[in-house]
């Protein structure tokens, strides 16, 4: 008697080691447990010579992809970005803006980049939909082809953003039958950040038709989070609730139990630190602005709170000179990005740790889900009620402070300074962020529509 073929998955993903970026450990998550649980596991993704300007790497991250996971890489053809070098390469240099050396941060994948008017926005506009890596579609269907020639697959699973990614799974999907999990880390046609243009431009329209085109086609669609799932189910009302499962992304305990030990020196200042770019949104403004109104009142003096932002920040905020204007140098220092264990280390030696999700209500941080991991207070600035704020509530980790509550997180932070105990852990609800058991999750929702097929 023949033994069973070991099933096999494919998963198509633009974010994988050694790229470090907050996607790269829920993708990671997907393949670790998959090939726990005795599956053959390809990773179609792109390679690290085809990234971005800026994409943040650790190839540390590469020791944590099983042995027997192969991964099959391929080239991304960026006209736009040819084009932009090729653009800069004979434009005179413009003068100075005296903002050099500043770190900037990066759009979110699926944001296209600003465009202008006439032909120029309009070249820039087709090379970047639905984003920047559609030149990433033929090259990962072709690969994706010849994956599954050679080894026949069990399911097909895409996450994004880049959406790219799921129309490469759909293509593949529509060409074999086998069965497709799409993966939604961010919203995509309905994305705050972009809902003005996403509604009332042709871009808008393109973006609603190919969501619609995934949601539809796909055999089960996951959320990242429980209001996004409540966000499609409502959207989507002709569609029967159960093809959306949410799935959110959670913390893995032995990637923190080298930083785990580390705790904040009892003595000295209070220590807080941020971890992750700050773009779009996510402005620190309101945190400089809570810190001038603890030293303008006296609550607040040099050698009493550190505040680290650790990670890029962008330029259109002007942070630093809010912080030079402000005279707040004693109490905030920016920091380069570092490895994913480095980062890990400051997290957990910090006395609270910080958030800024501004301007949306379903999306959670990956690095929330470490911070309930390390188990230090958090303070979120966020609104209510948001995603975020349904996991700092339930597990008893922290504050939530509105995203203009200048005052608000001025007293928090008075509360930090003193020293006094901001959270109220709930362990239960922790261990609901488990990676093992929502690794677990995501292999049983594999394995239901392996055995449906």
């Amino acid at each position: 008697m023949s033994r069973p073929r070991t099933p096999h998955a494919l998963l198509v993903t633009a974010h994988f080691p050694p790229d470090r970026g907050p996607a790269t450990h829920r993708v990671l998550r997907f393949a670790s447990h998959l090939h726990a649980a005795d599956w053959d596991v390809t990773v179609l993704t792109i390679s690290p010579e085809a990234y971005r300007p800026g994409t943040p790497t650790d190839a540390a991250l590469l020791d944590r992809v099983p042995e027997r996971v192969e991964i099959v890489r391929t080239w991304v053809r960026r006209p736009l970005e040819r084009l932009s070098d090729w653009r800069r390469r004979f434009k005179r240099p413009a003068a100075s803006s005296g903002t050099a050396g500043r770190p900037t941060g990066s759009p979110p994948d699926n944001a296209a980049p600003a465009t202008g008017s006439g032909v120029r926005g309009l070249v820039t506009d087709l090379l970047s939909l639905p984003d920047r890596d559609i030149g990433w579609y033929r090259l990962g269907v072709a690969a994706g082809r010849r994956v599954m020639a050679s080894k026949p697959a069990d399911v097909i699973v895409s996450t994004a953003p880049p959406f790219t990614a799921h129309l490469i799974a759909g293509r593949l999907h529509r060409q074999t039958g086998v069965p497709w999990i799409a993966d939604f880390r961010d919203p995509w046609s309905r994305a705050p950040w972009a809902l003005e243009q996403r509604t009332t431009s042709w871009q808008g329209w393109v973006h609603r038709r190919l969501e619609q085109r995934v949601v539809r086609g796909a055999t089960r669609v996951l959320l990242n989070t429980r209001r996004m799932r409540e966000d499609f189910v409502a959207h989507y009302a002709d569609v029967a609730p159960a093809h959306f499962v949410s799935l959110p992304n959670g913390f893995d305990p032995h990637v923190l139990a080298s930083a785990a030990a580390d705790s904040p020196a009892p003595d000295g200042p209070a220590v807080l630190t941020h971890a992750g770019t700050l773009y779009g949104a996510r402005n620190p403004a309101v945190l400089f602005q809570a810190l001038a109104r603890l030293v303008s009142t006296g609550r607040l003096r040099p050698g009493q709170l550190h505040v680290q932002l650790l990670g890029a920040v962008s330029g259109g905020f002007g942070a630093r000179r809010m912080v030079d204007d402000m005279a707040l140098g004693p109490y905030v220092s920016f920091h380069k990005p570092v490895a994913h264990a480095d980062a890990l280390r400051m997290l957990a030696s910090s006395h609270a740790l910080l958030l800024f999700q501004q301007g949306t209500d379903l999306q959670v941080p990956a690095k929330l889900y470490e911070y309930v991991g390390l188990r230090r207070p958090i303070i979120a600035i966020a609104p209510q009620p948001s995603a975020v704020g349904d996991v700092v509530t339930e597990t008893g980790l922290g504050v939530l402070v509105g995203p203009e509550d200048a005052s608000g997180l001025a007293d928090v932070l008075a509360a930090v300074i003193r020293k006094e105990p901001l959270a109220r852990p709930d362990e239960a609800a922790i261990e609901g962020y488990h990676g093992e058991r929502l690794g677990g999750e995501f292999v049983r929702v594999v394995e239901a529509l392996r055995r449906e097929r």
